[in-house]
């Protein structure tokens, strides 16, 4: 869940446009979607924790995590080279 409330900071440290937010926010849920689809064991839960609930959504929430620092990022960068 910290990862979740650490994304908008991230946005408005690097980015603080609208558009970038949306278009990463849809980029971390479409992603994480797809990945989940094509397959659900793409990042496996620990055996340990298997049959928690809340460890398996922690594994989702870290996927749609990285896929949208990875947008904002990279969505950065570009602008910066772009000029």
């Amino acid at each position: 869940m910290t990862l979740a409330l650490a994304n908008p900071v991230l946005w408005y440290v690097i980015d603080r446009s609208l558009p970038g937010f949306a278009f990463s926010a849809l980029v971390g849920t479409i992603g994480t979607t797809f990945l989940l689809v094509v397959d659900p064991n793409f990042v496996p839960v620990p055996a340990i924790h298997q049959s928690m609930a809340s460890e398996q959504f922690g594994v989702y929430t870290w996927l749609a995590s990285i896929l949208f620092c990875t947008s904002i990022c990279f969505g950065a960068i570009g602008r910066r080279l772009q000029l």
